[in-house]
């Protein structure tokens, strides 16, 4: 049986040239004239050829660009100098983490404290010395910070089913929380990112939020606490600055003593290890903030 086949057409790269210019090409150093087109070969070599050939040989054809992910919009929106997110846009970055939330007052107010955190938290690196956290976690202008975070709440979801620390439903719903927000005044208060981390930075987030009255009085008192608690101390037994032209050594925060916060400072400071890569392109971004169902049993009052 015979067949008429059609040879498969060639997708090519072609700029047109609008300045003379001098190239390499697979034929060596060549001159390319303005209305000449250039043939982008990277393995084989550049491809110089005059219009009327190329027009001959080679019709254009519209493809499709490639389609930015939403985290890549959001880091570049903050790269374009509008450094203001929008409360719906903090929200979107962290929408898969609150969502392990199950608890409906602990995820509405996981919402409420994520609206609260500065721009600035989503564009800088994790450590502004460079030298804690893997290298996801440490490219200037990358959403470093934003992706420790991202990972910690992960490690705190994989250490639920451990069961090493005797958490409560709420108590575990609470950790997510206090994990959204432990880093997020890292550089301080300020709107615009700061030059340093601030070393009290867990006291200076635990302080904003106690002294915030759209947000200390969505919670039960016993929880709150616990919240306020868990984000003071969740440094570990890092917990002292120093001056480095006094020399002087401080202590910024208290050491976590209950099972709720030593949990919450393992999370962190595995997430903060270099040799702790994690393999992903991008985190989950979602515009939607969804309440799953509960089961009995998931539900504590």
């Amino acid at each position: 049986m015979e067949f008429i086949k059609i040879r498969k057409p060639i997708i090519v790269e072609a700029i047109e040239i609008k300045k003379e210019v001098v190239m390499n090409t697979k034929n060596g150093e060549m001159t390319a004239q303005v209305g000449d087109w250039v043939i982008v070969d990277k393995k084989k070599g550049n491809i110089i050829m005059d219009a009327e050939k190329f027009e001959k040989t080679y019709e254009s054809v519209d493809l499709p660009k490639r389609v930015l992910s939403e985290y890549e919009k959001k880091l570049e929106t903050i790269k374009n100098g509008e450094k203001i997110l929008t409360p719906e846009q903090k929200i979107a970055m962290f929408g898969t983490e609150i969502n392990y939330i199950r608890n409906d007052s602990i995820k509405e107010f996981a919402i409420a404290i994520v609206k609260e955190l500065p721009s600035y938290f989503f564009e800088i690196p994790a450590s502004s010395g460079g030298k804690y956290h893997p290298e996801y976690a440490r490219k200037p202008s990358g959403g470093g910070l934003h992706l420790h975070t991202v990972v910690a709440i992960k490690n705190a979801v994989e250490g639920f089913k451990s069961e090493t620390r005797e958490l409560s439903e709420i108590q575990k719903d609470l950790s997510i929380a206090v994990l959204l927000v432990h880093d997020g005044f890292k550089s301080g208060l300020a709107e615009e990112q700061g030059k340093f981390t601030a070393p009290d930075h867990a006291m200076i987030s635990a302080k904003f939020f106690k002294e915030n009255e759209k947000i200390n009085n969505m919670l039960p008192e016993d929880l709150f606490e616990m919240f306020l608690r868990g984000l003071a101390r969740h440094m570990g037994k890092w917990n002292t600055a120093t001056d480095f032209n006094t020399n002087i050594t401080r202590v910024v925060a208290k050491v976590p003593e209950t099972d709720f916060e030593i949990f919450i400072s393992e999370c962190d400071y595995t997430a903060s290890r270099k040799h702790n890569e994690v393999n992903f392109d991008e985190p989950t971004i979602r515009d939607d903030v969804v309440k799953e169902e509960k089961s009995e049993k998931d539900t504590e009052k």
